[in-house]
């Protein structure tokens, strides 16, 4: 008469599975981490865009994606495909 486990809860758990998605990193940004002299071209991109160190996060944050995505647009199409290929590969997974 008393099941142990919920059927709902059983049902939840089956859903979560099936829709589970889990997000990577994206080519830029393991770029952006690994490159040596990244650091010095956000900040010069961004003091360009009107970035200073009192603003809210709330808007340096959207700016600063913006200046990785355009750094990233800029390097060369074969070093692209090259981060494009290791977010997508195994070494990444």
């Amino acid at each position: 008469m008393l099941a142990t486990e919920s059927v709902r809860d059983n049902n939840l758990d089956v859903f979560s599975m099936l829709f589970k998605t889990t997000r990577g990193s994206s080519a830029k940004d393991l770029w952006a981490r690994s490159e040596l002299g990244y650091k010095a071209q956000e900040e010069e991109a961004m003091l360009a865009k009107g970035w200073t160190p009192a603003m809210p996060r709330s808007e340096s944050f959207p700016m600063k994606m913006s200046v990785r995505a355009k750094l990233f647009e800029a390097l060369d199409e074969q070093v692209k495909e090259e981060w494009r290929e290791f977010r997508n590969g195994e070494l990444y997974h």
